[in-house]
């Protein structure tokens, strides 16, 4: 396998809308680096007729297209369709454990594992299609930004390939913006739309907590080898600092190039829209004066704990950089 006895897979994990899209395309202008998105997606990509990042139809993308040849995709999209039905039940159950009965988060966490075991995933699949990868590419480091936990656990016990994950974080308040942003509150009349606005951010609030609260769990537990953690924030502001660590346990030199990522062409699997026009580095800021206080109240009460713990701060800052190391 080039040389390797093991596939080396560089596992994004954290919250959703955090800057895993753009880590990844960073790390893909490497060049012994492919990066491939949210790959367990890929099967509904094919299935549907969805686009590559590349502008291309899965199907059709002239890097996924002889892939396909390598893998038994029949029983990879059956089985993806099982993969799904499991993640939406996780989700009704999420739902009612940080919800309705907020103490059962933990009950919710056991059993999601145990079905996500018995459900008796292809775990081979996984492995084959980093393979063709490796086969079609001449890469043997593979970014995978899937964020899914269940994904996590498999690839972290699977012996044929060498796990390095990367905790990813993100503000907490830029979390809630981000979200915010696409979403119309105007057709909600009057102090209604405050209303609506105010539970949407505590709904957000409580889905960043209670995402990170999940990843710590296992980040640590000490059961992954190779744990590397990253600010957003960071990553954009000084990428050297940011990346070394990572790149000196892949046995990797950082390369300058990487922050031209928004030159090359990549063939990711869903991720952030902005992977379709891409832009060099900016640090996004605006949330600071967007987020009311109401906002920022709600999310200190709900989130602050745990975003102080990642070196932010609780309420409204001067400087989205001001706060302490992670």
């Amino acid at each position: 396998m080039m040389g390797s006895d093991k596939l080396r897979v560089i596992y994004v994990t954290g919250c959703g809308a955090s800057g895993s899209t753009l880590l990844g395309m960073m790390l893909g202008a490497h060049s012994e680096i492919l990066s491939i998105g949210e790959v367990f997606r890929l099967a509904r990509y094919y299935r549907d007729g969805l686009t590559c990042t590349c502008s291309e139809k899965v199907s059709d993308c002239e890097l996924w297209a002889p892939v396909w040849s390598r893998l038994e995709w029949d029983k990879l999209i059956d089985v993806d369709k099982d993969s799904e039905r499991l993640f939406q039940r996780s989700a009704e159950s999420k739902y009612e454990a940080e919800v309705v009965h907020p103490l059962a988060v933990r009950r919710w966490r056991d059993a999601f594992y145990k079905a996500f075991v018995s459900e008796n995933l292809p775990t081979l699949q996984t492995e084959h299609l980093f393979s063709a990868l490796n086969l079609e590419t001449g890469k043997s480091i593979f970014v995978d930004t899937s964020k899914v936990l269940p994904r996590l656990w498999y690839l972290n016990r699977n012996p044929n390939i060498e796990l390095t994950v990367v905790y990813l974080v993100r503000d907490g308040r830029a979390y809630i913006n981000s979200l915010r942003r696409p979403r119309d509150f105007g057709r909600f009349p009057g102090f209604l739309r405050s209303i609506v606005a105010c539970v949407a951010s505590a709904v957000w609030a409580n889905e960043w907590r209670q995402s990170h609260a999940n990843v710590s769990a296992i980040v640590d537990a000490g059961e992954l080898e190779r744990v590397v953690r990253i600010r957003y924030e960071e990553l954009v502001a000084d990428p050297r600092s940011a990346l070394t660590p990572l790149f000196d346990s892949l046995g990797l030199t950082y390369d300058d190039g990487i922050v031209e990522y928004f030159k090359g062409r990549f063939h990711n699997i869903a991720g952030s829209p902005s992977r379709i026009s891409l832009r060099p580095l900016s640090l996004e800021t605006s949330w600071v004066k967007s987020l009311t206080w109401w906002d920022y109240f709600v999310f200190r009460l709900i989130a602050g704990r745990r975003n102080v713990r990642f070196g932010y701060g609780s309420f409204c800052p001067a400087d989205p950089l001001q706060e302490q190391q992670y």
